[in-house]
């Protein structure tokens, strides 16, 4: 008996093809001649009826998936979508194989015959009562003594005549016997029959344009209903016709006339009942409805005609049979159509029930197919079978947890066949349930029904078996074919039948050098005259009446590599396009991506690995690096100690698998930093800390471990398994079902370029050329650190240039750059490989470098020696070859003393100068290196408490506070001298100058107080407090204030001559007249040099006139100085022989001498012999 599963098979019987052909009717004779009348030719014979019944499959079944439309009669439906009839006079019965289901009826096993040879009157329907209560069926007989009719002029031609024959049981309601349709015109007097509806609906155009479009629209409903049902609505395009203006061909279009558009709705299908139509858009013009027809008889016979009809009738009887006659009886001898009652037959039908089988049954008017059997077939949902109790195999969902029981169910679903196919005890195999693994094929069925593309814009579940066995085979061939359907594959292992499947699936166990024996695994790969290029799969095409049909699936790359290499397929029991294109893909990319075969010995611990099982194999021979050992003792559940230490990288995501005391691999996501490390933290912590010796596998993103399905186990030694796998690509499946071209996981480093360089870092240096300074650039960086990086590619690109090599060939991890000028620099470094892989570029972009304008250190060692008047000031040799000279400057002030506020005393100092001769004042010494352009960053300072001679101010020129001097670029605010507003520089000359009264030689010490005013560093933006490092304003390297002075020999208060200007010093100056004037500048946009004093002082020495032995006059003397003093000095008088009560007596004291005169005790004048000496401020040049 044959067994079918699925949806959609074509069950066909034998049968010769029979082609029915036809040809047009003659045409009209010649005009003029004699018309000879014509005569059909005899078309009625008498009918006989054809009992077919097949057996479709073993039981219970669903049964046709839609009536008569899934009946197939020579490879065409017995009914057509619209509810039409293909053929006429046939009729079937189904049965679904159940065990006790009823038998066919049909099948006379005793019949009775009755004469009743009465003529069917139209007026008169004839009745006769049959009272045998064990009757199946009746078989009413009608004869015509002739039909045809005879035209006028003289043909013979074929006629009609129609009967209706009816029953009732026991005086009941009467029960028309025949079913056949037909379109018949109604107006607005409704059917009562009516079971499709056929409307069609009219609208006309504006006329406006040549081409325009109506919309029309119908909707019925079943006369009493309240609510109106759409039939159809359609947009027409319709072509005007058009009214020209002239006769003429080409003349002008006057006008575009209406034109009226038109369509047709039509549903069939629709129970018996009174309808009424309507046009909702447009107006109805014609209506048809699809009414009974009864027993017609249409054709030419000019001898006697039989037919007849089997009523199959119900109930408990006495039954009565009614013929009635519909054609009106013919009251002519040119249309001969009486009809006559010949005879019924009573019948009694075999009551075979064929217990558990599904057949069908068909009647079969032999008119129809003449003396050839026709060909049959059925569309179906076939076995019903055990499938899980909380699955829906209609919508293909899952409801819950599966509890392990089973609900009876069709499905198509590859999985449960399968299953059946394995326990059940009457058509398949009887294996006990408990001996199949029925968890495993749950997973499996799961994974059949999610959905796939169809490769047609839609989707469908990824398999399906729309399989047919009707012929004995051997169980192990059977079993494999039907689950080569979905990838699986079936064995037997521990008592148990399995099933494993092709499909995405976790890693079930780590293997590693520690748990293979001699830490060795064998590789193989397969030849490339193996692999396949072209796959000609093998399905039945229900679009072709489930014949076999070819699919080719090309791997056009293959192809194109290797040529066209064939390989025959077989998707057994698929109906689907789609899903045979998949099995192709999947076999070309399955010998394409997993044809590469491992080898291992292992102990017992494996010996429970099974085909279909995929494991996690780190060879480090395969992928470069260990990642894979044995746990050691004292790990926790989150920091596992690993029997070697491994590297980790930042840039790299870790996952550690361990063995579990279930022999289960756990994963967890590393938390430890980067570097090298036997102690692996993990987060969250595994379920238990585990055991020592327990196997490890680390993977990370650049390097995975590779998956092996598992395809054979043996034993070959005491204790020792071999086992045997291929190379498993996760990725093929996105390619098979989605299209989607992925690379595999990484498994190994060997083939990968050297990790990136890391840590860039840049060192400016200078350097000697003769008598040029140059600089250079050292750049360095560090290692990938996976060992691969053997050589270093180094390329710089200088200001407004492109990449250039700098060396491409660097043994270490640093190149020094010579001869680099300031400007945007942009480097990038890449590891090379032994055998010329190269990493990404390191990359480092828009760094500017100084060049020789790098900073300058700052001064070190600075220190200070008084020496007498002087000041020796000693430093430590700076290291920068772009340093031309030092500035040394002072301010009077000890707290405090600022770069920008001092006043130069020594501008420039040789460049390898480590000491300077300085006056001794009271201040502060600051002291910078100084090159082209650039200066340190910070004055290095040093106070000094004592003064090398007594100076004494004499004139101060002050301009603090009111700032009345004239400016050029400047302004005063808030009693503070700045710059105007956007200017970057300015003068201001003092009011106040210094006149010394005379041509002295002066000391002039100035006094600075100022700070640089950022305009942009306002409170309001800053943003990080920590971050501000000048809160008292901007650095004094963006502005600068330059003192300036001119002197005169001339009394200024007259008209003197001035020289120049020049940069004002600390010093001893001879002039009786001295200006001063300060530049302000602005060195950084949004910087201005702010003054808040501004004086210079001038301070006299001691200067002293002397002499020695000086004679008096009695009446005195005057002594006048050589060169005046700026003041009065103090005179000292020291005489050598004084009696006593001598004295004397100074007057007249001036700056330029004075009067002196001796006295006796008795006050008279008298000579003397004395020293003096004058000391005072300056002494007038």
């Amino acid at each position: 008996m044959p067994v079918m599963q699925g949806r959609g098979d074509r069950i066909s019987a034998p049968g010769a093809d029979a082609i029915v052909r036809g040809r047009k009717g003659g045409g009209k004779a010649a005009g003029g001649t004699v018309y000879t009348p014509r005569e059909d030719p005899n078309s009625l014979r008498s009918k006989s009826v054809v009992r077919l019944t097949d057996l479709l499959c073993e039981g219970p079944v669903v049964g046709p998936l839609n009536d008569s439309q899934s009946i197939l009669l020579e490879d065409t439906k017995l009914q057509a979508v619209d509810g039409s009839y293909n053929f006429q006079g046939i009729t079937w019965e189904f049965r679904t194989g159940t065990t006790d289901q009823a038998p066919f009826t049909g099948d006379p096993a005793l019949e009775s015959e009755q004469v009743v040879g009465v003529e069917v009157k139209f007026d008169t329907p004839i009745t006769r009562t049959i009272t045998n209560p064990d009757l199946d069926a009746v078989r009413v007989t009608i004869r015509l003594s002739a039909l045809f009719e005879q035209k006028t002029n003289g043909d013979l031609v074929g006629s009609e005549v129609e009967h209706l024959i009816e029953w009732r049981d026991n005086g009941g309601p009467w029960i028309r016997s025949t079913t056949n349709l037909k379109w018949e015109a109604f107006d607005d007097t409704t059917l009562d029959t009516a079971s499709g509806l056929q409307v069609t609906v009219q609208a006309t155009t504006a006329g406006g344009a040549k081409t325009q479009t109506v919309d029309v629209a119908a909707e019925y409903r079943a006369v009493g209903d309240v609510s109106w049902t759409a039939l159809g609505s359609k947009t027409v395009t319709v072509l005007n016709a058009t009214r020209r203006a002239g006769g003429a061909r080409d003349d002008v279009v006057a006008a575009f006339l209406p034109t009226a558009g038109s369509a047709t709705f039509e549903i069939a299908g629709l129970s018996e009942d009174e309808y009424e139509v309507r046009a909702t858009v447009g107006t109805v013009v014609a209506k048809l409805g699809l009414v009974p027809q009864g027993a017609v008889i249409t054709g030419k016979t000019m001898s006697p005609y039989e037919i007849s009809y089997r009523i199959d009738i119900t109930g408990t009887g006495p039954w009565d049979i009614r013929v009635s006659r519909l054609t009106p009886d013919s009251d002519s001898a040119q249309v001969q159509n009486a009809g006559f009652w010949s005879r019924y037959t009573e019948i009694i039908d075999d009551r075979l029930i064929y217990p558990d089988s599904a057949l069908i049954k068909y009647t079969v008017d032999a008119e129809q197919f003449g003396d050839q059997v026709p060909s049959r077939g059925v569309e179906g949902k076939w076995l019903i079978m055990e499938v899980p109790a909380n699955y829906d195999p209609e919508a293909r969902t899952y409801d819950g947890i599966w509890d392990g029981t089973f609900q009876m169910a069709w499905t198509n679903n590859p999985a449960w066949f399968l299953y059946a196919l394995l326990t059940n005890t009457r058509w398949g195999c009887g294996i006990p349930a408990e001996n199949v693994d029925k968890w495993a094929l749950y997973e499996i069925g799961v994974y059949n029904d999610e959905l796939v593309p169809d490769g047609f814009g839609g989707t469908e579940p990824r398999f399906t078996f729309n399989g047919l066995l009707n012929t004995g085979e051997e169980a192990y061939r059977v079993i494999q074919a039907v689950a080569s359907n979905c990838r699986c594959m079936v064995f037997w292992a521990s008592g148990t039948v399995t099933v494993v499947q092709d499909r995405p699936r976790d890693v079930e166990r780590l293997i590693t050098p520690a748990n293979v024996i001699g830490g060795r695994f064998d590789w193989q790969g397969t030849a490339l005259k193996a692999r396949h290029t072209y796959a000609a799969v093998t399905w039945n095409d229900p679009g072709d009446g489930y014949r076999a049909a070819i699919e080719p699936v090309e791997d056009d790359d293959g192809i194109a590599t290797l040529g066209l290499r064939q390989v025959d397929v077989l998707a057994y029991g698929s109906t689907s396009q789609g899903q045979s294109h998949r099995a192709g893909l999947w076999v070309l990319e399955t010998e394409k991506s997993e044809g590469e075969l491992c080898t291992w010995r292992a102990g017992w611990d494996q010996a429970d690995l099974t085909p279909g099982m995929l494991v996690a194999v780190a060879d480090p021979v395969i992928s470069g690096v260990r990642y894979g050992g044995r746990v050691k003792s004292g790990s926790t559940d989150s920091a596992i100690t690993l029997d070697a230490a491994v590297t980790l990288f930042a840039d790299q995501t870790y996952t550690l698998s361990v063995v579990m005391a279930d022999n289960a691999p756990e994963d967890r996501d590393v938390t430890t930093g980067a570097g090298d490390t036997d102690t692996i933290e993990v987060d969250p912590p595994f379920s238990a800390a585990p055991a020592s010796g327990a196997v490890w596998v680390l993977t990370s993103s650049d390097i995975k471990p590779i998956p092996i399905n598992i395809l054979s186990l043996r034993e070959i030694e005491q204790d020792q398994v071999e086992i045997t796998g291929n190379r498993h690509d996760p990725t093929k499946y996105d390619r098979i079902e989605l299209g989607l071209v992925l690379d595999p996981p990484p498994t190994s480093i060997l083939g990968l370029p050297p990790r990136l360089p890391s840590d860039m870092a840049l060192q400016e240096s200078l350097y000697s050329a003769g008598p040029s300074v140059r600089a250079a650039v050292t750049v360095s960086w560090k290692d990938g650190g996976d060992g691969r990086s053997q050589f270093y590619e180094l390329q710089a690109k200088r200001p407004g240039q492109q990449y250039q090599i700098a060396n491409e060939r660097i043994q270490g991890t640093s190149l020094q750059i010579l001869d680099t000028e300031p400007g945007l620099w942009s480097f990038r470094v890449r590891a090379i490989s032994n055998i010329g892989q190269r990493s990404g570029w390191l990359e480092r972009r828009d760094v500017y470098l100084t060049g020789t304008m790098g900073p300058l250190d700052d001064v070190a060692g600075f220190s200070i020696q008084a020496l007498n008047a002087e000041a020796h000031l000693t430093w430590i040799a700076g290291v920068n070859l772009n340093r031309t000279h030092y500035e040394l400057r002072f301010s009077p002030v000890t707290v405090a003393a600022d770069w920008g506020s001092a006043s130069v005393l020594i501008e420039q100092i040789g460049r390898d100068a480590t000491s300077v001769n300085a006056p001794l004042l009271v201040g502060s010494y600051l002291i910078k290196a100084v090159g082209d352009g650039l200066e340190s960053a910070n004055a290095t300072l040093i106070v000094s408490t004592v003064a090398g001679i007594d100076l004494t101010a004499t004139e101060t020129a002050t301009e603090e506070t009111a700032f009345a001097g004239s400016g050029t670029n400047t302004q005063v605010i808030a009693d503070q001298l700045t710059l105007a507003d956007g200017e970057t520089s300015g003068t201001y000359v003092f009011a106040n100058a210094i006149d010394l009264g005379g041509v002295y030689r002066a000391r002039l010490i100035a006094h600075v107080k100022a700070f640089g005013e950022s305009l942009n560093n306002l409170i309001d933006d800053w943003t990080d407090v920590d971050a501000i490092t000048n809160w008292d304003g901007a650095d004094p390297s963006q502005w600068r204030i330059r003192l300036e002075i001119r002197l005169t020999l001339d009394d200024p208060g007259g008209t003197p001559t001035w020289g120049d200007w020049l940069p004002f010093t600390v010093g001893d100056y001879l002039f009786w007249g001295a200006e001063f004037r300060a530049q302000l500048e602005s060195l950084d946009a949004g910087v201005r040099p702010v003054a808040e004093e501004l004086s210079v002082t001038a301070t006299l020495p001691l200067d002293t006139a002397h002499a020695e032995d000086v004679v008096s006059n009695a009446a005195g003397d005057t002594i006048t100085y050589a060169s005046p003093f700026h003041t009065s000095p103090s005179v000292g008088i020291n005489a050598q022989d004084m009696a006593t009560g001598d004295y004397y007596a100074i007057t007249s004291k001036s700056r330029t001498g004075f009067s002196i005169r001796f006295f006796n005790s008795a006050g008279t004048g008298i000579s003397r012999t004395y020293d003096w000496i004058a000391v005072g401020r300056g002494q007038e040049q």
